[in-house]
């Protein structure tokens, strides 16, 4: 996995992007330090983008996001 992959996938991981109920918001307020609302497509996407990260990397914390996400 290429250098920045990883950064973004590091990034995702620890955000707080990805809600504990596994839902992915589409914004987060660094401001007011809070995700708006959960989006339903966003967190669609996001898995496609953690399953994709898992392949190439082979590390489970992606797979358990993407499972978090998918549950949701």
């Amino acid at each position: 996995m290429s250098p920045q992959l990883a950064r973004a996938g590091e990034w995702f991981l620890h955000s707080g992007i990805q809600e504990p109920g596994g839902g992915v918001a589409r914004y987060h307020r660094t401001d007011l330090d809070r995700n708006l609302p959960v989006s339903t497509e966003i967190t669609g996407y996001a898995v496609s983008a953690l399953i994709y990260l898992h392949r190439l990397s082979q590390d489970d914390r992606y797979l358990d996001a993407a499972r978090r996400a998918a549950s949701f």
